[in-house]
């Protein structure tokens, strides 16, 4: 796993659902499984930045799969990674300010 605390290495912003299981963040499920199911039904595939640009890409590397930018988990979660240092703490930290669904 390529998490900031795990590794030494700088803070991340983007995230795989059994990445987020493993963090077990407030305001999420416990699972990959359950992860996945809430990020379809909230379709965070479908949200976009400011910019216009996906919150959502093809993971690299073996195993394929999709990452998640943070700007698309609930607040809780997203306070609770800066908390731990493994997201960098940004103005978006606090709300939904930018994120925009299809």
């Amino acid at each position: 796993m390529a998490l900031a605390l795990a590794t030494g290495q700088a803070p991340q912003e983007w995230f795989s659902a059994a990445e987020l299981a493993e963090l077990a963040l407030p305001g999420l499920p416990g699972d990959k499984r359950s992860i996945t199911r809430r990020a379809r039904e909230e379709r965070w595939a479908a949200q976009t930045d400011a910019q216009g640009e996906l919150l959502a890409r093809p993971r690299r590397g073996r195993g394929g799969g999709i990452e998640f930018h943070a700007d698309v988990l609930p607040a809780p979660a997203r306070i609770e990674l800066a908390r731990r240092g493994v997201l960098a703490p940004t103005l978006e930290t606090g709300g939904d300010q930018g994120v925009v669904t299809r």
